[in-house]
């Protein structure tokens, strides 16, 4: 009880300093309030505390999960365009599982690939060809959509698919050309895909 309530007063400070309610912070708030919430129990030498929240994490956070603004309509438009659906995810399988369960769309995504289950984790070339098997596609008759640089983006393009980087969630590494396809939004993704279909 002391982990969760530490966990509130994190959000209800932040909600007051953003001078909104707390019911409206992001999930990047809730991670935020988790971590300052577990600074305080290390603040406390209280491990038990620390086991306790990272443990009601674990179990709670695949069930608030919420879509991105867009991710609703764009899979069910990309699903009416009798486009296959699936998820390449690092983490454990349960927790993925639970997500997708939870996402009003979830029933649209046909194939989910964890880490934990696969043996291999983004960017490794193994965990997207799992994905494009799981279909009965090769790689290269798979277009993956991602937030990050090197896991996603490069990880699919080495893979043999093509790669749209999701912006806005990671720089993109001055070190790496910059991506041949990338999108600031979803609702951007179908004309994309319409656009370089062959």
């Amino acid at each position: 009880m002391l982990a969760y309530n530490l966990i509130r007063q994190e959000m209800r400070l932040m909600a007051e300093e953003l001078e909104i309610p707390p019911q409206r912070l992001s999930f990047q708030w809730l991670a935020i309030a988790i971590a300052g919430a577990l600074a305080e129990a290390r603040r406390r030498k209280s491990p038990v505390i620390a086991k306790t929240l990272t443990g009601h994490w674990a179990t709670y956070f695949p069930s608030t999960s919420v879509a991105m603004p867009g991710a609703e309509k764009l899979l069910k438009e990309l699903a009416l365009e009798g486009i296959a659906l699936g998820v390449i995810s690092n983490g454990a399988e349960h927790s993925r599982r639970e997500t997708i369960d939870a996402l009003p769309f979830g029933s649209e995504i046909k194939v989910m690939i964890s880490s934990e289950a696969c043996g291999y984790s983004k960017p490794s070339s193994e965990i997207f060809h799992a994905g494009a098997d799981a279909f009965g596609y090769t790689p290269e008759q798979c277009v993956f959509v991602g937030d990050h640089p090197q896991n996603d983006y490069q990880g699919a393009r080495a893979s043999g698919m093509q790669a749209v980087w999701l912006e806005g969630f990671h720089d993109w590494p001055s070190d790496l050309a910059h991506a041949t396809h990338s999108i600031r939004s979803l609702n951007e993704l179908l004309p994309l895909l319409k656009q370089n279909s062959p």
